[in-house]
């Protein structure tokens, strides 16, 4: 499961279009099937548990809150690519990358990059 409440994920396959106050793309299922088994396979388990939300544009944002780092991870569920966002909230500064989340390098690269900021 993506999601640590497996209600979420049911409820993430069954939002269909116009759910977002009429507006809002439906979740690809078989995209979301992927993800889900992307996490069940590659997420390491000593990081800590993301939340996991829909958006407007049918794509799933991730987010860690650990300390003073705000990151992210929105996955285009059609393409299989990520864009990674995260910011120091005390100096400002932002690192930010789009990440091919076929990859096992990058997915590699990218877990590396979340366990240093939330650790």
């Amino acid at each position: 499961m993506i999601l640590p409440n497996p209600q979420v994920a049911t409820q993430f396959r069954e939002l269909g279009d116009g759910w977002f106050d009429g507006e809002g793309t439906a979740l690809d299922k078989s995209g979301l099937a992927w993800l889900e088994q992307l996490f069940a396979e590659e997420f390491a388990r000593d990081l800590p548990i993301p939340t996991f939300f829909p958006t407007p544009e049918g794509n799933v944002r991730i987010e860690w809150f650990a300390g003073r780092n705000d990151v992210s991870l929105e996955v285009d569920l059609h393409d299989r690519t990520g864009y990674f966002h995260a910011m120091n909230l005390d100096s400002g500064v932002a690192e930010e990358a789009n990440v091919n989340l076929q990859s096992q390098a990058e997915w590699a690269k990218l877990v590396a990059t979340i366990r240093k900021l939330v650790s």
